[in-house]
């Protein structure tokens, strides 16, 4: 992708847009866990194509002595963390490397954030690879330079319990949660358009790589995003404003 002037992406460190994909755990203990978690994060992988480069994973990995069942007590293992950096992009196979113990310890993995990645995105009719140094944080509808500045999204990926979840058919789930920080993909110009294909297609292709069993959508109502970014209903400069216009 070329990458000459840098275009402004605008990002608020609240989320408005959310996609949460769902899929069954078969795992029953913390060793069958860890495997189902890497072989998940492995298909993941295919569906970040050109679209999505990690570039920082840090994450948690608990050790424990022997093998026992889920959602154990953490204060009686071990911390191990992770963190991977790579500007040329994190692939699958350092990521899975990166969960690897001695040989005498027993894994739990129940979550692993894509903290930082690099995005394609469209801007006067060349595709740019953005990644969050490029990005611009704004405040109740200001630039606001020398605050946090998160990613365009949000992407982690989950293994909880379901209980929460009417529609689950099992005991734990694996959720790959996408949140929108950027209204980038909410615009109705033309590059607005086909940023939406882009986040459309990549949001689809999760949904093929993992076998999502079911999609549960949110729209952040009461959210700083839509004043941060001076995003509001009405306004022809966007799109309606639900998670459907998009996936």
């Amino acid at each position: 992708m070329t990458q000459v002037n840098r275009p402004e992406v605008r990002v608020s460190i609240a989320a408005g847009l959310t996609w949460e994909f769902l899929v069954p755990s078969s795992a029953a203990t913390c060793v069958e866990q860890a495997e189902e978690m890497c072989e998940f994060c492995d298909r993941l992988y295919s569906a970040f194509g050109e679209f999505l480069v990690p570039i920082e994973i840090s994450y948690v990995i608990t050790k424990f002595d022997q093998d026992r069942e889920l959602r154990p007590d953490t204060d009686t293992g071990e911390q191990v963390r992770r963190e991977l950096r790579n500007d040329a992009g994190i692939g699958v196979s350092e990521f899975v490397e990166s969960t690897a113990i001695d040989q005498h310890g027993v894994r739990w993995i129940p979550q692993v954030p894509f903290d930082k990645n690099r995005y394609k995105v469209h801007f006067d009719g060349t595709d740019y690879a953005v990644k969050r140094s490029d990005c611009t944080p704004y405040q109740n509808g200001e630039c606001r330079q020398g605050m946090a500045i998160p990613d365009p999204l949000e992407l982690t990926v989950t293994h909880r319990p379901a209980r929460d979840l009417l529609s689950a058919t099992a005991d734990h789930v694996l959720t790959v949660s996408v949140a929108m920080h950027s209204d980038l993909w909410l615009r109705t110009s033309t590059d607005g358009e086909r940023n939406r294909e882009y986040l459309g297609s990549f949001l689809s292709d999760i949904a093929g790589a993992v076998s999502a069993e079911s999609v549960k959508r949110d729209k952040y109502k009461t959210s700083d995003f839509w004043n941060d970014l001076s995003v509001y209903s009405g306004d022809d400069a966007y799109i309606n404003l639900e998670p459907e216009e998009i996936y």
